[in-house]
């Protein structure tokens, strides 16, 4: 039996509460197998992608797409949380 590449798409609801713009860099989630307990449990058949750079207007909702492949069969996987960096300093309000 042979096993073809899954290619789906993880959306990620984003929310900035702040009155000023943010910038975050390397956006991407964090995922684990399913019946995992230990978050640091990655699924090595699992690719994702890494968004480099987004800027969020202030009380500004988006919806990013991470891409994603399932590289082997039957792998459950669930995510656990997104990670990224800000990439400047919020002012002080």
């Amino acid at each position: 039996m042979r096993f073809s590449i899954e290619t789906f798409w993880i959306d990620l609801v984003l929310f900035n509460p702040l009155e000023v713009d943010v910038n975050l860099a390397n956006l991407t989630v964090v995922v684990q197998e399913a019946d995992s307990l230990d978050s640091s449990s990655l699924p090595v058949c699992v690719e994702l992608e890494t968004v480099h750079e987004i800027t969020l207007a202030a009380k500004e909702l988006l919806t990013v797409s991470i891409h994603t492949r399932q590289l082997c069969q039957a792998q459950k996987f669930k995510v656990s949380r997104c990670r990224y960096q800000p990439s400047q300093a919020v002012p002080h309000l």
